[in-house]
């Protein structure tokens, strides 16, 4: 069900990737700002709802979350970069340059996956394994659900 209230901002994420080629760099920029923030905003009221958090964990978790989120953010201007790059050489693509994308994305996953690994641990610190796992899993499924959606709009190299 909660999922149900993300796909429309993911949609409109993936929206906006497919026409960044056909605006100006600065429209485009400022719809994919205003996108991410709106997903951000659904997200910590998804993570909200589902973590049922005591009132001391929830003291000690959302700072460490914002944290998370913030440096997360940052890991995701590189994936913002690859699809803006994309988008905009699409009909031009060389093979120097889907290399250099590839590279860039393969950058991305690592850096998001030791992120993750990093914090895993400080969330462990504050909260019981079984809450740090669940928080996990929601991160994952509303990751997956923008990763379908951004899959389902970019198209492939031709």
């Amino acid at each position: 069900m909660w999922m149900r209230k993300l796909l429309p901002l993911v949609f409109l994420l993936g929206s906006t990737a497919t026409m960044v080629c056909a605006q100006d760099a600065a429209d485009a920029d400022e719809q994919i700002e205003v996108v991410r923030a709106a997903t951000a905003a659904e997200r910590k009221i998804m993570v909200m709802k589902e973590m049922n958090l005591t009132a001391g964990e929830a003291e000690k978790f959302w700072p460490l979350y914002e944290e998370y989120r913030n440096e997360m953010r940052i890991v995701g201007d590189l994936r913002v970069r690859i699809i803006t790059d994309y988008a905009a050489s699409y009909n031009t693509m060389t093979n120097e340059l889907a290399a250099e994308l590839l590279d860039d994305y393969v950058d991305f996953m690592d850096q998001q996956q030791d992120l993750t690994r990093r914090y895993i641990k400080k969330f462990r610190a504050i909260l019981p394994d079984r809450k740090v796992a669940r928080y996990f899993q929601l991160e994952h499924k509303l990751d997956a659900a923008v990763d379908f959606e951004l899959a389902a709009r970019i198209p492939l190299v031709e």
